[in-house]
């Protein structure tokens, strides 16, 4: 599947703290027509005049309403976390094709946690137990 190049999808992620969004990144999500995301997500951006989905427990909807729009609309997805470690970033490239994504990362919950403990992550292994 192709996109239209004016409106891809663009998977956000929401970083650790409400400062770790950059000046590229809260751009994108004023420049959205859609705005998906978990409701502690979305809660941030209420004053934004755009249509907003809400994320909760099946993605089935969501897939569904990104691909209604995909190549229509400029769609963002906040994520939590990595977006495409064991995140809905993955999920979203997997079913429409990582042509139509566009990912803007952001810190993650792992390399924080290293940080924190101020150890090298090079040689960790990474498994999920969220929604398992």
């Amino acid at each position: 599947m192709t996109r239209d190049a004016q409106h891809p999808v663009f998977v956000v992620g929401m970083g650790i703290a409400a400062d770790d969004l950059t000046a590229a990144q809260r751009r994108t999500i004023r420049s959205a027509h859609l705005l998906v995301g978990g409701q502690r997500h979305l809660d941030r951006f209420a004053d934004l005049p755009i249509e907003k989905l809400t994320i909760a427990g099946d993605l089935s909807n969501v897939m569904a309403a990104i691909r209604a729009d995909l190549g229509r609309r400029r769609i963002v997805v906040l994520a939590s976390g990595d977006p495409l470690l064991f995140g809905i970033g993955a999920r979203i490239a997997r079913e429409i094709g990582p042509e139509a994504v566009t990912v803007l990362p952001n810190v993650s919950a792992v390399a924080a946690a290293f940080a924190r403990i101020g150890r090298p992550w090079g040689q960790a292994r990474i498994v999920s137990l969220h929604g398992r």
